[in-house]
């Protein structure tokens, strides 16, 4: 297995996915922090009391000849919210990571060098497991690239935070983002192997990875499941959730949370439970299913 891993890890250094991931991940916080910086200038106060100022006219709230003050201070709450903004609650973590580790995958078939290891190797398990790794270190690399991504990017802008937390809890939120990062990236390799198909690769990020059908699944759970224990529960058990209750600035991560199925295990404990059901769920398919289907 660790040969595989090491021949895996040696084909993304040198080849376009990762670095093109990568990039997209600093871009994007580069962009956002940028977006934000704008915003905070007197020079976007000028162009938005300028767009609001009457037709035939009448004074503005700012004078022309003196600078108008910032709408918005370059103070942003705490960092784990900044990151959740930019990368994690948009989605865009989970989709990158999962289809990064899916092409992964898909690879092997599509240059059949999966039929020249499963030819040496009579057992599967080894190269099932050495996915499933891979696809956990490809989680907490992006994970930690996005939490030194926004750190940087929002410190070029000359951004402070109006909350600064301890280091211990800033590991603890990354750590949550990684359990529900590599559960999402699990689920889409099980879809890569069962499909060996890139589009329908895509289309479970697209819908799942995104939170978008976990969050239609949690409306249409709260619109017509009041009374019916099995609907009123079931979003509490979606990934989806786990990305929300993330959203949570941060704060209060180990605290009783009276909103949970389980309030006493705090955020911190629930996320890390659903993470750990579905990480095993996408593990036994893996293992029964997956492993079937190439024997």
């Amino acid at each position: 297995m660790l040969n595989l891993l090491k021949s895996d890890v040696y084909r993304l250094v040198h080849g376009k996915k990762l670095w093109v991931g990568a990039a997209v991940v600093v871009v994007m916080a580069l962009a956002v922090a940028g977006m934000a910086w704008w915003i905070a200038t007197p020079q976007f106060a000028d162009m938005v009391n300028a767009s609001i100022g009457q037709p035939d006219g009448a004074d503005l709230a700012v004078s022309g000849d003196e600078p108008a003050a910032p709408l918005n201070e370059a103070v942003m709450d705490n960092f784990t919210h900044t990151v959740d903004q930019v990368l994690v609650g948009t989605g865009i973590l989970t989709v990158l990571v999962s289809v990064l580790a899916g092409r992964v995958v898909l690879d092997d078939f599509s240059s059949r060098f999966v039929q020249s290891v499963f030819t040496v190797r009579r057992s599967r398990w080894d190269y099932y497991a050495e996915k499933l790794l891979l696809a956990a270190m490809l989680a907490a690399a992006f994970t930690l690239l996005a939490d030194g991504a926004v750190a940087a990017a929002f410190a070029l802008f000359g951004f402070s935070y109006d909350v600064v937390q301890p280091i211990g809890e800033i590991a603890l939120w990354t750590v949550l983002v990684w359990l529900v990062t590599t559960a999402f990236t699990w689920l889409s390799c099980v879809v890569a192997w069962l499909t060996r198909s890139k589009g329908a690769l895509d289309a479970w990020a697209v819908l799942v990875s995104t939170t978008f059908l976990g969050s239609m699944v949690q409306f249409l759970c709260t619109t017509f499941g009041v009374g019916v224990p099995l609907l009123e529960n079931l979003p509490n058990f979606l990934l989806s959730n786990c990305v929300v209750l993330l959203s949570t600035q941060g704060l209060g991560l180990v605290e009783t949370y009276p909103l949970l199925l389980a309030p006493s295990v705090g955020i911190a404990g629930w996320v890390s439970i659903v993470s750990a059901l579905w990480l095993v769920a996408a593990a036994a398919v893996t293992f029964v299913a997956c492993r079937r289907k190439d024997a």
